[in-house]
């Protein structure tokens, strides 16, 4: 079954949580399991919510 969006997305910030001098997009799409351009979409939304920052 693939992961939900709300999995990615909270899989997303759990995995950024801990590393804190920040990761790049490609760290983000290998680890989550997504395309360059879909996690760069995913953190485009997290930013405009507030849950992350760039």
């Amino acid at each position: 079954m693939a992961a939900s969006l709300l999995d990615r997305a909270l899989g997303t910030m759990e995995m950024m949580s801990t590393r804190m001098g920040g990761v790049s997009v490609t760290v983000v799409a290998d680890e989550i399991g997504l395309p360059k351009s879909g996690a760069h979409r995913l953190l485009a939304d997290l930013i405009r919510l507030g849950y992350v920052r760039q």
